[in-house]
């Protein structure tokens, strides 16, 4: 099972590419697809509200596929073998979880802290992006980040620090600190 995590889709997403990753993934007998679309709405953009509607159709054609709005993005993650997302602040929770992420770099033009691709798996085309879903899970193929990796990573950009102190070496510095007064 795999989870597309949508970005909200005004913020430069190549809607037509996204759609055809879509297409590309729902062939795929390996792939099973639940896509959560962005809980934030789309008032005034008809690109997103067509792009809703092909999503839909493309649901009712094929049964590997099942669009959601509603679920909670947080055990939706739990429940996939692997999350494809980009430009969304879920793949934070996905990587708290450590699930293997698949960043598709080539589907919008935003700078995000993941396009190092160090705790991520990047792609640069539709192709590539379903292939590296549709391995996970085979032995010979590990798509998940290093620990130290996401270690450092979790430090610098959820933590914002380089390091988490330990309850110990708190302990010690405040003891430092009444030992001085």
């Amino acid at each position: 099972r795999v989870a597309l995590l949508l970005p909200h889709l005004i913020y430069n997403v190549d809607l037509a590419g996204l759609l055809d990753l879509v297409e590309i993934l729902v062939e795929n007998p390996r792939i099973n697809l639940v896509l959560k679309i962005h809980t934030r709405p789309m008032k005034g953009f008809s690109d997103g509200a067509t792009f809703i509607d092909r999503l839909v159709k493309i649901e009712r054609e094929h049964d590997r596929i099942h669009v959601e709005s509603r679920a909670n993005s947080a055990a939706l993650i739990r429940s996939a073998a692997a999350i494809i997302t980009f430009g969304s602040s879920m793949a934070i929770e996905a990587l708290l979880q450590r699930k293997p992420i698949v960043f598709p770099l080539h589907l919008d033009t935003n700078t995000s802290i993941f396009d190092d691709g160090s705790v991520v798996a990047i792609a640069r085309t539709n192709a590539e992006c379903a292939d590296r879903v549709s391995r996970v899970g085979d032995p010979d193929y590990a798509l998940c980040p290093d620990p130290s990796a996401l270690d450092n990573f979790l430090h610098i950009h959820v933590y914002a620090s380089n390091r988490v102190p330990s309850v110990a070496d708190t302990y010690v510095d405040r003891l430092e600190q009444l030992r001085g007064q």
